[in-house]
């Protein structure tokens, strides 16, 4: 009787765990804004606030970028996994014609932050050329 109970007991507490979000769920959930800038590619480290920006995500591969300063730029691409949890490439388009494509290492994604490192895909890892940006959720 006391197995029969502990296997009852198990298979409740195994059924009601929640599933860890996967790094594409927890990238696609909401849209990231408003980032802390801690590394500018002119000024090295940085703290001054830029304009309010945002990243959207989609499951479907597509991405959009909206910088708000004035006046307000949209950007839109295609995202896809280099290494899964850890580096995205972002190609960006405008009326469907390729413009650049940039690196993106994840630095720490959870469901209330984005912290990456951003450059140009030419770019080497090493470069004083990247943006490292935090994220929040909108």
């Amino acid at each position: 009787m006391r197995l029969w109970t502990f296997l009852l007991v198990l298979l409740y507490l195994v059924g009601c765990a929640e599933d860890d979000p996967s790094p594409t769920d927890l990238l696609t959930s909401h849209a990231w804004d408003k980032p802390e800038v801690l590394h500018h590619p002119t000024f090295g480290v940085y703290t001054t606030p830029t304009c309010t920006e945002s990243y959207e995500f989609k499951a479907n591969g597509e991405y959009r970028f909206t910088n708000y300063c004035t006046p307000v730029t949209v950007i839109d691409g295609e995202w896809i996994w280099m290494t899964l949890g850890q580096e995205i490439k972002l190609e960006t388009s405008a009326n469907g014609v390729p413009q650049k494509t940039f690196r993106v290492l994840i630095l720490e994604l959870t469901q209330s932050s984005l912290h990456i490192k951003q450059m140009e895909e030419t770019e080497p890892l090493n470069t004083p050329d990247y943006w490292e940006l935090k994220y929040k959720p909108k």
